[in-house]
């Protein structure tokens, strides 16, 4: 998130994206470091990396 891991997670190659925001956006690591910041955007590098990013 914003550049920093904030927690990893195990998910098939195969998985589609809305799939792979919801697993990240679920996650409690990630929920406590967004707090109540508005996320500008989520990028995906398939299949390894999810980066959550917020405005603030």
């Amino acid at each position: 998130m914003d550049g920093k891991v904030r927690d990893t997670a195990e998910a098939p190659t195969a998985i589609a994206e809305d799939k792979v925001r919801e697993l990240a956006l679920a996650s409690p690591h990630v929920r406590r470091a967004v707090g109540d910041a508005p996320i500008a955007m989520v990028n995906f590098r398939v299949p390894r990396i999810v980066n959550v990013v917020t405005r603030g």
